[in-house]
């Protein structure tokens, strides 16, 4: 793996967030600390992430890409506004009302998101320019856990089969002794396991290919995004206690 810092082991445990920034829709991961973020955002197309540290920081906030002044009248340090930063950004890169964000690019090799906010009275810019993420980290963020997703749903759907065929066996049962519905309706067929799975996958897959992929990705359930986060949480633990150690001996050496 690419080299692993403070943010990405906690941008691991982040869940991916449905948002509108700037009129596009995007899944975002982001991590503020220490007077410096992560930040990683996706339109299911393409997978882009900008990581500043202080010193970026600091020279980004006075001089745009064009070279103009960003915040003319700003003259403070970094750890002045990061707060403020991270109070404006953190709630819209969660997914709350993002109307401060406009986009000022958008290509597959390049996202530039522009924040407009107010520090002290006056006007307070903020630019995130972002580049294509590495394959390291799509791997880390996306595939990794959606596989891990796919292989415990696929356990999941094989024990429901099981159960159901165990339900069907004690309702046939049932009717051997005798016992008969109350209410016509309440019956149900023999449960066909490969004919479902053969049926489903068809349906499905039709269902989504209808469905535009814009709509797509907003339709994004917090459910599955909730437990890719989880999944992730567990794959990764390693990597999370690998750091919490280092750290707290790093804060020892001091």
């Amino acid at each position: 793996m690419a080299s692993v810092g403070v943010s990405e082991a906690l941008l691991l445990e982040q869940s991916w967030a449905p948002v509108c920034l700037g009129g596009l829709q995007l899944l975002a991961k982001s991590c503020f600390k220490d007077t410096a973020y992560r930040l990683l955002l996706s339109d299911m197309q393409f997978v882009w992430e900008e990581e500043m540290n202080t010193a970026a920081i600091q020279e980004r906030a006075q001089v745009n890409q064009s070279g103009q002044e960003l915040n003319r009248r700003l003259r403070a340090p970094v750890s002045a506004f990061f707060t403020h930063l991270c109070e404006v950004a953190c709630p819209r890169l969660a997914g709350a009302d993002s109307a401060e964000f406009s986009s000022l690019q958008c290509s597959q090799d390049r996202l530039d998101i522009r924040l407009k906010s107010e520090l002290a009275g006056v006007p307070f810019y903020w630019e995130f320019r972002c580049t294509p993420a590495s394959v390291a980290v799509v791997c880390s963020h996306f595939v990794r856990p959606l596989l891990a997703v796919s292989m415990v749903l696929q356990r999941q759907v094989g024990e429901l089969g099981t159960l159901l065929a165990r339900k069907d066996t004690e309702i046939q049962d049932y009717k051997e002794s005798g016992a008969e519905l109350s209410r016509a309706r309440l019956k149900t067929e023999v449960f066909d396991e490969q004919s479902y799975r053969e049926t489903f996958i068809t349906q499905a897959w039709c269902d989504c290919c209808e469905i535009p992929w814009q709509d797509q990705q907003r339709a994004h359930s917090l459910s599955l995004l909730s437990l890719m986060q989880h999944v992730s949480s567990l794959l990764f633990r390693p990597l999370r206690e690998e750091y919490r150690f280092g750290f707290l001996a790093q804060k020892k050496a001091h």
